[in-house]
């Protein structure tokens, strides 16, 4: 053998008897965000504990989730057991941000670049490499969630027994920068005190005081920021920082709590705080220090006299008012509206039979609200912290709400006359009808979900983890706003007396048929707003399948509505029926959510190497 390639031949043998240059696994990435497992060394030691790290790299404008992900999402779960020789994992939790989301939402997370430490301990193997794999689930979120699921893997070179570890000289510094994120104990810090007050409000209501003294802001940076972990006992505001503290950072925080009784006993909070400072080599570092400490409120409010308008908060009922008010300007509800008044111009009896009509109309908004409620507060009962907006984080509730939203607006197009029976079905006199008119306020509320307004958003959620007696009393006043429009037509019937005839005895005016069909349109645009909030949720294929499955309800529908044979009616009433049914199946069964990893993950298996639940 030549010189030469006896010289390569030993490099080539001593590189492969070296560890990998890198301990990292292979990038999962879909559109927005990526991640991978890394390890803070190139040779692992063969047993004994074990630093790895969950990499998750988003695109601008998307985060990823604390431990306590805000008013929405859930965090990563990390899941290990697929790897028998590693026990004992836990995801560590970096210092988080606080994001803003529309409808005064929060969010506690990560945008850009992530690395959660994974603690564990590896045993012995006998071995030189092992496979570490583990199961993740985790959202990603910008203005919308999309859920996604994969099987990562990292091949790990293992130091002989008895050898130290050889660290990664890219990835350790990496994940030793990330570790001191980690928030520390609050009592393991010198010179730092915590201490806690809890003064309880009216009702459900009270304010937590944290009060930190011997800490101070980190200098030159953004000011120190407070975060609570979910907590079944109540739900908490945003935090505000008290000015003026010269010797220490004090933070007042609104709860909630999620019984009638309210802080009447003493409560265990788990809390966070970020940005404070601490000398450090070259100069002050940041430092995050956490605590989980049990308050006794300081005072027990006053018994009696508090009714439903104390508990949930006047400017909760004020702002629900006025939510439903304005929810007459969405374009589900506006049509409705229009339509109505041309109806009551039309009604048979004159002004007596408008105002029968349209006080029907607002006693089924107002009975439709109060149902609304009621099943909002069941929902609050197993999902705590949920209020009005959380229905758009669902796939398939977003599905039904675009069906819902498609039938409203073919009816006003004349292919279905049932079951919202809006325009006259015959030339007038029209009877007044008081079922029909009922059924139609009924409706109201379901027509007013896709819309998120921020006085809903912010009244209905605290109203509703106040209790039952103040959430139905929120829904109330949401329902006498939507109300107040028909209460306003019954009291002066000659309102709607003023608006042209829509109709003579030869059935609707050219122009009262131009009007509702315009109007169908505009009520169209809630289905684009509803299919957005679906592509934000669903495959770009599902969602296409979603869209093909209500152009094809349209075209049965004119269909049907052209028809002649009784037995083709029923036929494609039939296809009707199972073509709705079939928008929302494919979205609540997630059957058109993005791609899930190689292996499916059964969310059922509990193991000790298992943290989080990716479940909101």
């Amino acid at each position: 053998m030549r010189p030469a390639t006896r010289a390569l031949a030993t490099a080539l043998a001593l590189a492969a008897a070296l560890p990998a240059a890198g301990a990292t696994g292979a990038w999962q990435a879909n559109p927005q965000s990526r991640v991978r497992l890394v390890s803070a060394w190139s040779a692992a030691p063969a047993s004994g504990p074990l630093r790895l790290g969950l990499e998750l790299a988003t695109e601008p404008g998307w985060h990823v989730y604390w431990k306590n992900s805000g008013d929405a999402g859930y965090p990563p779960y990390l899941d290990l057991s697929p790897t028998p020789e590693v026990t004992a994992a836990s995801l560590l939790w970096p210092a988080p941000e606080r994001y803003a989301l529309p409808g005064d939402l929060e969010a506690f997370g990560y945008a850009g670049s992530v690395v959660y430490p994974v603690a564990g301990r590896l045993e012995a193997t006998g071995r030189g490499r092992v496979t570490l794999a583990a199961d993740l689930d985790y959202l990603v979120c910008e203005v919308e969630c999309i859920p996604y699921r994969y099987r990562l893997e990292l091949d790990q070179a293992l130091a002989a027994e008895g050898r130290p570890p050889e660290p990664d000289p890219a990835i350790a510094p990496l994940l030793e920068a990330w570790e001191a994120r980690v928030p520390v104990a609050a009592e393991s810090v010198p010179g730092l005190e915590a201490r806690l007050l809890l003064e309880p409000g009216p009702g459900a209501e009270a304010t937590l005081e944290v009060r930190l003294e011997g800490a101070a802001p980190l200098a030159g940076g953004p000011p120190p920021d407070l975060f609570l972990e979910a907590s079944d006992a109540y739900a908490a505001g945003t935090p505000r920082r008290v000015a003026g503290e010269e010797r220490g950072v004090t933070f007042r925080v609104p709860l909630t709590f999620l019984r009638a009784a309210g802080a009447t006993a003493p409560v265990e909070v788990a809390w966070t705080v970020t940005r404070l400072a601490r000398p450090g080599a070259g100069g002050e570092v940041a430092l995050a220090v956490e605590a989980r400490q049990t308050v006794a409120p300081a005072a027990t409010a006053a018994a009696g006299g508090e009714g439903p308008a104390s508990s949930a908060g006047t400017g909760a009922l004020l702002a629900a008012l006025l939510g439903g008010l304005l929810l007459h300007l969405t374009p589900t509800l506006l049509p409705v509206l229009a339509v109505r008044g041309l109806e009551l111009r039309a009604v048979e009896g004159g002004p007596a039979g408008a105002a029968r009509s349209a006080r029907a109309t607002a006693v089924g908004a107002f009975a439709g609200s109060l149902l609304l409620g009621g099943l909002a507060l069941a929902v609050h009962a197993r999902r705590p912290g949920t209020g009005w907006g959380a229905q758009l984080q669902e796939p398939g509730a977003v599905a039904l709400l675009a069906l819902v939203a498609t039938l409203f607006s073919l009816h006003l197009w004349g292919l279905f006359r049932r079951p919202l029976a809006l325009v006259p079905a015959g030339p007038p006199p029209v009877g007044p009808d008081p079922g029909r008119s009922f059924a139609v306020g009924l409706a109201l509320p379901v027509l007013a979900l896709p819309w998120p307004l921020p006085p809903l958003t912010r009244s209905l959620g605290p109203a509703l983890a106040a209790g039952a007696v103040p959430g139905l009393a929120a829904f109330a006043f949401l329902g006498l706003g939507l109300a107040l429009p028909y209460l306003l037509l019954a009291a002066w019937p000659g309102l709607a007396r003023r608006l042209p005839a829509p109709a003579d005895a030869g059935g609707l005016r050219p122009w009262a048929r131009h009007l509702v069909e315009a109007l169908g349109f505009l009520a169209a645009t809630a289905v684009v707003w509803l299919l957005y909030l679906l592509s934000r949720q669903l495959r770009s294929d599902g969602l296409a399948l979603v869209e093909l499955t209500l152009l094809a309800l349209a075209l049965l529908a004119w269909l049907r509505a052209t028809a002649r044979r009784r037995a083709l009616v029923a036929a494609l009433g039939l296809a009707l029926v199972l073509l709705a049914g079939s928008v929302v199946w494919l979205a609540e069964s997630r059957r058109l959510a993005p791609p899930e990893a190689t292996r499916p993950v059964d969310p059922t298996v509990s193991t000790p190497n298992t943290q989080g639940d990716p479940r909101p």
